[in-house]
Formats: C-alpha cells, structure tokens, sequence
C-alpha cells in the first residue's frame, strides 16, 4: 500500500535535511567524503571540476558577504551543470540551490541523486530522508520480503526447531536466503527509483497531492526458486479488499479478526512457531479491533516474547531493517484506534519496539489517532499515548506542530492527579518537548495552558516534584517549571525561578551524572528560546547571526517557510518582538540569580572532557554574556569577566571550527561595552589581533573589535603590528644572500659559502648549525617537493643536496653545473637557474639540460605548478611551460638606445596573482597580475613608491618590500595602500626576505651580514 503525499511534505523533508548538512560542517564534509570515494569508482566527466566545485561551495558557505557568496555558488553550479548523471554532482547541486534560496531545485537534484544512487543514498548518506518520505511508499516491497523469507523458512526439508536459529538453517535454505537478500536489493534500488520520480512529477504537478502508483517487484513464485521476470502488482482496489479482509498476525503472537460483529467473536490463536509462513501482512492504515482483546495484559511478557520471536526469524542484518518497519507497521494498525492499545505497546522496556512503533505512526493521520488518546478516558491510556507522542517527536520533531494543533491539554492536564512519579516524568517530558514550536507566540500559549488550566495548580505539583524526584529527572522538571514562571514579568526572584534555578545548577555540577549535566546544560542553552520546525534549537545560529555570520539562522528561517508555505509566509513583528521579550525575560534572571552563581557552574562545563556538555556550556555562556549587554545593569558583569575572559581568549586563539571562533569574538566584544572589560581585554590585545584578522573574512565585528584594541581610527585591513624579535650580525660571513623558511627552520646563505640552519621557538630564534661547503657566494636556498631535501646553489658552479634532520642538515649530494648558479628553483626531477649569461638553464637530475629563453637575461625566477615565471633585465615577465616549452609573454620588454633598463628584481607568486617590482625615475613599480583565467593573465593593480624596491614576501594579506637604504615597506594586498615601515637600523640594501608558513615571523637579511627577524601580530 502506498500514502498520497504533497509537494509541501516533499519540501519540508528535503529542505530539513539540505539545512542540517549545511548548518553541520562535521556531516557535510562526511556526506562528500563518501561521494567522493564513490566516484574513485564510478565516471565522472570530469572529477577535478567536482573537486573544484565542492572546493567553491565550502568557500560559498563560510562567506558572510552576500555578493562573494552569490558568485561563488554561480561558480559551483556552472561547474557542476555539465557533469555526468553521478551522485555527487546531483548532491552539490542540490546544496547550491538551497543556498539559492531555489528549495524546489534543491528537492529536484536531491530526488535525482537518489535515482543515481538509490543503496548509497538510503543506507550511507540520508537515511532519515528515505526512512521518513520514501519507506512509506514501499510498504508492498517489504510485504513481498517478508513472505519469500516465510516461505523459505517454512520449507519441509528443515525441521521445525530450526526455524528459531540462522545458525541451523540447512545450506540450501541459506542459498536461497542470500539469493533473497540480493534480490531484494535489486527491487528495493528499482521501486527507489520509481519513487523517486514519482516525487518529482509531484513536484511539478499543479495538484495538490499525487498518490505514486502500485510499485513493480519481482514474482516471488515457490520458495524454492524466485523468477526473474518483473509483475505488477494486483490492481489496487482488489488488493485493498484483500487487505481488509486477511486475518492479520501480529507481533505479540495473536491473529485478531479485523471486522467483527455482536454476533461473531474474535478468534484469539497463539501461533506456534512454525505457522508463521501463512501470515499475511498488514496495511498501513487502522483497523476495528474485538473488544475483547482490550483485557489487562502483562505488556513486558508479550514483548519479551514477541523479541524472542523476531529475533529467531531474523535472516540478517538488511532484512532485519524490513521486518522491523513492517512490524512496526502493523503494530501500530491495531494501535491507533484501539483503546489501552499504546499502554501494550510502550509500556514496557523494549525502546527498540517503542521507537519502531513511533517511526510508524508519522503521518499525520496516525499522529492525529495517537493525539485523541490524550483525552482518554484511562490514565494510563493517557500516560501511554504520551510515550508514543514523545518518541514520535524525537524521530521527527515537525510532528510536534500537528500535536500541539490537535491536542487537548486542558482534559489531558488531569493525568497529573494521581501520577506516580515515572508517569510524572513522562508528562512533563512530553510538555517540554511540545513547547518548542518555531512560533514564540504558540510556545506562550501552551504554557499557559499548561500553567492555567490543570485541575491543581501545575507549577506547585512540580516544586513538590523537584523535592522527591529521581535526579535524573530534575532538569526537566526544572526547565519547565522556570518557563511557566518565565510568563509573568517579575520585579523580584520568585521562589519557584530560584529554585529552578538552584536545581539546573546542582545538576551542572553533578560530575557523577555526566547525563543529567548534559541534560540541564541543553536545558539552558534552549532557554534562549527560538527553535526551528523541527524543534532545534536555534540559540547557537541566532548568535552567529548576531555576529555577522547569518546564513545558518536564515536557512533555518526560510526552511520554516518552506514547511508552511500553504499557510503563506508570515513575516510576523508580533513573533520577533515575543522572542525579544521572552529572551530578556530568561536571560534576566538566570544572570541575577544568586550574583551570578550560574557562571560559575557554566565556567566549569567549558573546561569539561564531554564536547557534547562543553559545547551546550559554550552556547550557554556565550548568549548570557550578550544579554549582560542588552540588559539593565545588575553589576555581575565582573564576575562574568572573572569566569570567562580567559576561556573565550582560548577559544578564538585556538579553536579549530571557524564558527566556534566567532561565538567567542562576540562574547569578547560584549566586554568591551564596560570600562574593567576594556582595560583587561585591551591587555591581551598583542594575543589575539592574529585571531581576529583571520575572522576578517566571515564576520565584520573582527575589524570593530581591532579599531577598539588599538585605539586608532583606521580600517579594518591596516591593523597590524610588527614588533622586533631578534636581530643577530653575520657580517664574519658577508652578505646574507638567500633566506628560507621551512617548518620551524631558518635556512640562510653567506657571501663566504656558509650555510647557516637557525631554530625558531616562540619569537626566539637559536643557531642550530653553521656548515660551508661551497667555496664561493651561497647565491640560493630551495626546499624539495616533499619537504625532506634542501638545496643550495652557489656561484661555485655547483648544486648541493642536503637532508634536512631534526637538529641539523647534512650533506648527500653534489650537482656539477658548470656554470654560474642565480636563482635557484627545484622540482623533483629537474632544476632550474639563471647563468652567468642570457637564458635559464634547464636540468634534470640525470643530467640532461637545455637552455630556454636564450634572448633574455633573467634577473628572478618562480616555478608554481610545472610552469617557470622568469622576470629579465630588460623589464620583461615571461611564463614558460617547462612540460612542453610554450612560453607566454606577460609583460614586453622595454627597447631602449639610451639610459639604463628597468629590471624586474624581484618576482613573487601568491595564489592566482603574480606580484613582480621594477624600477621607475622616481623609485619603483610593483605590478600585480591575476593568472586565473589561462587563456590571458592580465593586471589587476599596481603600487608605486619612492624607495628602490630590491626583495619582495608576499603573505595572504600583506606585501613586504625590501628597500635598497635598510627600510621594509609594508602594503595592505587588497587595497593597495601602504600601512606601516619598518627599519631595520642599517643604511644597507635588503637583499633577502622570507614568511614562515604561519606568516607570523618575518626574517630579513642585509648587505652588511644582518639578519633580522619580526613578529607578526
């Protein structure tokens, strides 16, 4: 039997989970993982632009500017539009569209990835999608499993007992059961398929509603052989009547006859185990039951019972999923009209059968059934109807807004009377859960329902309640205890908020009980109040929001959207200024109870070995302390600097989760709002401008917070600071002529053939090794491919290979070059260098060599990914493809009869762009080209200053220029301005420069021998 289902139910599910892959970068980059080693086995047109484009995307989603993003998701959808039918690009796509805001393209792509891939979209990358929008639709594929699993069980060549145990069933039953599994993997793939485009053409049908039609599956024939032509199953409302009519077997081991009358009683048969190859299957729709099986059953038994028997009849792992959603399925036909029925099904301790049941009943239809329950007449149909409801709500929280619409809480509230304290727990766990709408105003209204309308008085029953209740169950009851209270305004701490409060605490600090620590932690942390459709709290993107990084709560937003476009999107002042109210309310107290007594707790959550809790802590922490901004002054704003400024420092410093980084950026900036805050803050500015310019890029509030620190009106990028670290005189050595750095290494190169190795630890720099080898100028420096060889080149005429150790280098191999050596560059099969003439010389490690652009003299090399960038004497910028020779002109050469040329000194690849300086009659000229589109590499910008420009480092932000009179310019690499000059003591040229690989030490060596090294901040 299949259900009809709309186009609104299709978006609300593939929209909830494209939003979570988006929101969780842990299960995005896992999902795209695995499509990635999918496609090592699968063709893909082109699998470097897949890369690329899962490359953009991630790009796109961290991006905070709209325009950038935008750009960068076009990018990603022009790559990814022209691929093959694969599952990766299909689910790239279909990412992009969400971004887009295009969520009916988005559903599209992702139905089509499960057309491409159906088993590796149902079992490895959505699960919950297919189990929640497709496994309905193929109720008839697991009934066909099911009675081909029955009949080849039932085969007479294997004796009774046997069918208990797999590990008895005889080598032909296995045969034909591992056939069957096979089989069915085929059919389910195929009836995946068809669903899939079922879905689709609902999607663009103008109906409402499309019921998808009768699935095809193969004929199950005898149980000795399965054939492999494909049927289609009987017509629909014959199989229908069928359906009604067929005696039904349950779980719990009873045949009930579905249609009785005064005059015919039920037949109640205990099956033995062998008679389960005549049943038939249930649909998925609920029946009339005998009253006379509503009698006082031993739940526990029949379940322990009916476990026994479904795990004797089990074949593995993959028919265990179906025959558990086809038990399930049944189980919850009789359920759903039957009274006392949900106390038979839940109330026991089989969570496994529980959460089937809930998996069940998630259609509104079923969920409507289980609702009307609580209104029943039995307390413990009641209470049974509540753990149903709450599983339900946990398997798929948009089911939570149909609970809240059809219920009747003021009938239902009577279940409190009475209540033992289990059943206790279980009602105000299914109430907490119930308010956490996406509509504040909803939210407000069941409370006071909650609060108004029970026959005693609901927020004394739980102050009673929190005195004798099982601890486990106190942040629950605490929760919604501070939120009924939370409805009213107060002027002063009321005895219920204290002592809900004192209870969350205590819990906090229960280190025992690491569960109940987590459980009022998230309990807090929801307190914020907002929560999306399927009842996630929305407190960790509300805050991203906040500071500066709104894609997450705005996805959350527009999928809410999605969920209820019937309804129309409402964009409501009346909700936002609930939530503002609600918020300030919570906050409020929680902040002044006790001094803040709660940021101790909370202090000590963040230094926990449980994420989960240090996370929940984070968010908890993190929101109070915006709110200390927000509201009057209550003058606990100092303990809140003594409980957390060191651990938010931490937090930006090091963290690794971008978003993390900013959640601490913008509890730091709310201290900024008190003079204590400012001056302790402002003491540690030194440690965290480096964190800050790294967030530059997602959130705006970096740059506001690095205005304040450093007291200067200035912009965002011109905020650095350089300091000193060290400065040593090598002049014994001559000239510092080549500087590297590798890891935490200094290489550099003396006039006098020396090679110097120096250690770098926290800004202080060690002499690790001094060598000569070469007994001429050590003109260059370069590090191997693989990071493991360094190589030095001298005006000797030799190269020389080093292995780079722990504490030192040592000498392995020697090059005879045979000519002067400029220049250096390396790969691992080749080298290449400027001579003492024109041209660049070319050789590989075996010994072949040629010579390339013979008619230039050139003056700097780079070698980037198999092409050789040579800037000349004569002004000129070439690159040459050492792989086939092509070589293309970037800039022309000056031709001049009279006066000197303009030499490019120096040349430095960044990224796409390529940064080259030359001298002008007035200084020098930095040009700066962009090489991403290969066809034509053209310039983007330049930068012109008076000094004589003779070495170059580029970082990601800035660009450092060595001046012949000892100065070091620094440049703003966006915006082309200059911000800062450093000098380094000496009227000499700086001849070298080099960056570390965290760009946080710059080192700089001199004509005069000096070798100076700046800290980075």
């Amino acid at each position: 039997m299949t259900t009809a289902v709309t186009a609104a139910e299709i978006l609300r599910h593939t929209t909830a989970f494209l939003s979570d892959v988006i929101s969780n970068r842990d299960l995005r980059h896992r999902l795209i993982s695995i499509l990635h080693r999918d496609t090592t086995t699968a063709a893909i047109s082109d699998e470097s632009a897949a890369k690329l484009a899962a490359d953009t995307l991630e790009t796109a989603i961290m991006l905070s500017n709209f325009a950038s993003r935008s750009c960068s998701l076009s990018l990603a959808e022009k790559l990814l539009l022209p691929l093959s039918d694969h599952p990766l690009p299909f689910f790239l796509l279909s990412l992009v569209h969400t971004l887009h805001n295009r969520h009916l393209d988005a559903a599209v792509s992702l139905l089509r990835f499960f057309r491409s891939n159906p088993s590796l979209a149902r079992s490895e990358i959505a699960p919950v999608l297919y189990d929640r929008l497709f496994s309905l639709q193929l109720l008839s594929v697991f009934r066909w499993l099911l009675e081909r699993r029955a009949q080849i069980l039932s085969s007479s060549s294997v004796s009774e007992d046997a069918t208990h145990s797999l590990s008895k069933v005889s080598e032909e039953q296995a045969s034909k059961l591992r056939e069957l599994e096979r089989e069915y993997e085929e059919i389910l793939d195929e009836n995946c398929r068809a669903v899939a485009a079922r879905f689709e053409e609902v999607l663009a049908s103008e109906n409402a509603s499309i019921s998808p039609p009768l699935l095809a599956r193969k004929s199950s024939g005898e149980a000795g052989g399965a054939e492999n032509n494909v049927e289609v199953e009987e017509d629909e409302e014959e199989q229908l009547v069928m359906e009604e009519t067929e005696m039904i077997a349950l779980k719990s081991g009873h045949y009930d006859n579905p249609i009785w009358s005064e005059r015919e009683e039920a037949s109640i048969e205990f099956l033995s185990s062998g008679s389960c190859s005549n049943s038939s299957y249930a649909p998925f729709y609920p029946r009339r039951v005998s009253p006379t099986i509503l009698k006082p059953q031993n739940s526990s038994q029949n379940l322990a019972s009916l476990a026994d028997e479904t795990e004797s009849s089990l074949v593995d792992k993959s028919l265990t999923s179906s025959s558990s959603e086809s038990e399930a399925e049944r189980e919850i036909t009789s359920t759903s009209c039957s009274k006392r029925t949900p106390n038979l099904v839940v109330g026991s301790s089989e969570e496994s059968i529980a959460s089937s049941v809930a998996q069940a009943v998630l259609s509104e239809r079923e969920i409507e059934a289980i609702v009307g329950s609580l209104g029943a007449e039995w307390a413990e149909e009641r209470v049974a109807a509540v753990e149903i409801l709450l599983k339900c709500m946990q398997e798929d929280g948009t089911c939570r807004n149909i609970i809240a619409d059809k219920a009747q809480l003021s009938t239902f509230l009577e279940s409190l009377v009475g209540a033992t304290e289990g059943e206790l727990f279980k009602i105000v766990k299914f109430l907490s859960e119930l308010v956490k709408l996406n509509r504040r105003t909803f939210n407000e209204q069941i409370l006071h329902i909650i609060k108004e309308e029970g026959p005693l008085s609901t927020m004394h029953t739980l102050l009673i309640s929190l005195q004798t209740a099982h601890q486990f169950h106190f942040p629950v009851l605490a929760g919604l205890l501070l939120q009924l209270d939370l409805l009213v305004e107060q002027t002063k701490m009321s005895i219920y908020s204290e002592e809900a409060i004192d209870t969350l605490i205590s819990c906090l600090r229960k280190t025992d009980y690491p569960a109940v620590q987590l459980e009022a932690a998230k309990i807090i942390a929801s307190l914020q109040g907002r929560f999306n459709y399927a009842g996630k709290s929305l407190s960790r993107e509300v805050l991203l929001e906040r500071a500066g990084l709104d894609r997450s709560y705005n996805n959350f937003l527009q999928m809410d959207q999605i969920s209820n476009f019937n309804e129309g999107i409402e964009a409501s002042m009346k909700e936002e200024n609930a939530a503002e109210d609600w918020e300030r309310k919570a906050a409020s107290v929680l902040v002044s109870h006790d001094c803040g007594l709660l940021f101790e707790a909370l202090a000590d959550g963040l230094k926990s070995q449980n994420e989960e809790l240090r996370s929940a802590c984070f968010i908890s922490a993190t929101w109070l302390i915006y709110m200390i901004t927000i509201l009057p002054d209550t003058g606990i704003q100092g303990a809140a600097r003594v409980f957390f400024l060191k651990h938010f420092i931490f937090i930006l410093k090091s963290a690794e989760d971008t978003e993390d980084r900013i959640l601490a950026m913008l509890a730091l900036k709310s201290f900024l709002h008190f003079d204590d805050g400012l001056r302790d803050l402002t003491s540690y500015a030194k440690d965290i401008l480096k964190a800050l310019r790294e967030l530059e890029g997602f959130s705006p509030m970096a740059s506001e917070i690095m205005k304040v620190l450093v007291e200067e009106p200035e912009s965002k990028a011109d905020i650095w600071i350089h300091k000193e670290v060290t400065k040593i005189d090598c002049s014994g050595n001559g000239e510092v002529l080549s500087i590297i750095c590798f890891e935490d290494k200094i290489f550099s190169g003396h006039s006098d053939g020396t090679i110097k190795v120096w250690k770098v630890k926290e800004s202080i720099v060690d002499l690790l090794q001094e060598i000569k080898r070469h007994t001429k100028d050590v003109t260059s420096l370069a590090i191997s491919e693989s990071g493991d060889r360094l190589y030095s080149g001298s005006l000797d005429r030799t190269v020389k290979v080093w292995s780079i150790e722990m504490a030192a280098i040592h000498h392995v191999q020697e090059h005879d070059m045979k000519d002067h050596i400029h220049n250096l560059v390396v790969t691992n099969s080749m080298c290449c260098f400027s001579p003492h003439g024109s041209g660049i010389k070319v050789k590989s490690w075996n010994g072949e060599s040629k010579l390339l652009n013979s008619n230039k003299h050139a003056k700097c090399l780079a070698l980037v990914q198999g092409k050789l960038y040579c800037g000349c004497h004569d002004s000129s910028i070439q690159e040459i493809d050492l792989a086939t020779g092509k070589l293309i002109s970037i800039q022309s050469g000056s031709k001049k009869l009279l006066g000197k040329a303009n030499p490019i000194h120096a040349l430095k690849l960044h990224g796409e762009f390529i940064y080259a300086t030359s001298s002008s009659f007035d200084g020098s000229v930095i040009k700066i080209w962009n090489t991403s589109n290969n066809n034509r590499i053209h310039m983007v910008g330049s930068l012109q200053t008076s000094l004589e420009v003779r070495a170059m480092a580029v970082s990601s932000e800035l660009i450092y220029l060595g001046c012949k009179g000892g100065a070091v310019e620094i440049w703003d690499r966006k915006k082309y301005n200059r911000i800062n000059t450093l000098h380094t003591g000496s009227n000499y040229r700086v001849v070298c420069m080099a960056l570390n690989s965290t760009e946080d030490i710059l080192v700089i060596g001199t004509s005069d021998g000096q070798i100076q090294a700046w800290g980075v901040k």
